[in-house]
């Protein structure tokens, strides 16, 4: 996606919110198509702004599943957005920010679209996520952790 004027802040740089809003949709996306079930926000975890993204840069953003938790009635997906200015020119890219977002699956959310309204349910099945790299394992686990201090958006 090429940076529009229209999307600059005052300082003439591209507005933080809204590559936080493009992080959310693509996360969001990534959750749903990972649960086949339409995902709730639980939370946002750490976001950072490593370089400004100038207004006509190029940017791409790339997403994945860091963690899950299948085995609760609500079930969790943890998610993790890149966002990259490339740089065609140079053939290279730099990263500019990095977006962490939770999601739980509520069973009865896509039972009442099915059924007209009506309430009802077995729990979501989410696929189990495992690390190839030992990095990716510690942030899964400190994902993991984080997630246990945090409650379902309705208790």
């Amino acid at each position: 996606m090429i940076c529009q004027p229209q999307q600059r802040n005052t300082s003439g740089r591209v507005f933080g919110g809204f590559l936080m809003r493009r992080a959310y949709e693509l996360a969001l996306s990534t959750a749903h198509c990972v649960s086949g079930h339409t995902p709730r926000f639980l939370w946002s975890d750490e976001i950072s702004f490593q370089a400004p993204v100038s207004i006509g840069d190029v940017l791409r953003f790339d997403s994945r599943v860091i963690a899950t938790e299948p085995g609760l009635l609500r079930p969790r997906i943890h998610t993790e957005v890149f966002a990259s200015v490339l740089k065609p020119g140079e053939a290279s890219s730099q990263l500019s920010n990095r977006f962490a977002f939770s999601f739980c699956l509520d069973p009865s959310d896509d039972q009442k679209a099915k059924n007209g309204g009506a309430a009802g349910a077995s729990s979501p099945r989410v696929p189990e996520v495992f690390s190839e790299r030992t990095g990716d394992a510690i942030k899964q686990n400190q994902v993991l952790e984080a997630s246990r201090n945090v409650p379902d958006w309705d208790m």
